[in-house]
């Protein structure tokens, strides 16, 4: 089953990933908010994984050329998206990361304008349906 999936963050302009279609392939219709959430991270722990990493010809990780610089600097994180190192990621700790911060309210979700609040809830999903994954962002302060 293929998506599109968005990822925001509060207080942004510009989405961090904007309308990619993504497939699930171990997703059927209908299914928990909970599988969902396992299937998404499952593909890009999947995505992430099959990434080779970047090094030189003596097998050191490459360092980044500095004329990027000043194009990525408005983006407020330097990033090539490359991998200088090959750590791989683990696929359970994922999936039990992505459901404690989804329960402690780090992000969420909408199935088109639908807000998803409950792992538990039950969903039908089409065919290249949009979600739209958010970041919460919480304020800095004092109570006083």
């Amino acid at each position: 089953m293929k998506i599109t999936v968005q990822i925001k963050q509060l207080g942004k302009k510009h989405p961090l990933l904007d309308n990619e279609l993504i497939e699930l392939k171990t997703l059927t219709s209908p299914t928990t908010v909970r599988d969902f959430i396992q299937a998404v991270v499952t593909q890009q722990v999947e995505v992430y994984n099959r990434q080779q990493t970047t090094t030189d010809d003596d097998g050191k990780a490459k360092s980044v050329q500095v004329d990027y610089l000043p194009l990525l600097i408005d983006t407020g994180k330097i990033s090539f998206g490359e991998r200088y190192h090959d750590q791989k990621a683990d696929l359970a700790d994922a999936i039990d990361v992505a459901l404690q911060a989804f329960e402690d309210g780090l992000y969420t979700i909408f199935k088109s304008d639908d807000q998803l609040d409950d792992l538990s809830q039950t969903i039908q999903i089409q065919e290249e349906e949009n979600f739209s994954f958010i970041r919460l962002t919480f304020l800095a302060g004092s109570y006083w």
